[in-house]
């Protein structure tokens, strides 16, 4: 929940590399920050923003046409850490990582906003975990 907040608010400042730690810092001093994980927030954070263009391209391809402004903000947060967790946290399994998502985006989302995010997720998922997902329809 708070790396999505924390990537909204940088999205919100234009993907500003300088407002980063700005904004890692404002969600650092909340004091529902004692309750998470510091370690897999930092990583997830500067984790999406050290990947950002690669995660968006990939997100763009699984949209399938979606005009990247048509993306909400919330959205593209939500898209972006599910495709690096996807991509570098290959120890949660993909089905966690998309269900997550799924619940993010019903909390912070329109309702239309969730097979939108679950189409793209599933697509990355097929590219990103081809092995996990093989295995699972071997097993």
């Amino acid at each position: 929940m708070a790396a999505v907040e924390a990537l909204y608010a940088w999205d919100a400042a234009g993907c500003d590399a300088a407002e980063l730690p700005r904004v890692v810092a404002g969600k650092t001093a909340d004091a529902r920050f004692a309750r998470m994980d510091a370690d897999y927030f930092r990583a997830a954070v500067f984790g999406v923003a050290e990947r950002r263009e690669a995660l968006d391209a990939a997100i763009r391809a699984a949209a399938r046409g979606r005009a990247w402004a048509s993306i909400g903000a919330i959205e593209r947060a939500v898209l972006r850490l599910a495709a690096w967790e996807l991509a570098e946290r290959l120890e949660v399994p993909y089905r966690v990582v998309i269900h997550e998502a799924l619940r993010l985006v019903e909390r912070y989302a329109e309702a239309p906003a969730k097979r939108f995010v679950n189409a793209v997720l599933d697509r990355i998922a097929r590219e990103a975990r081809k092995d996990e997902i093989r295995g699972e329809r071997q097993g």
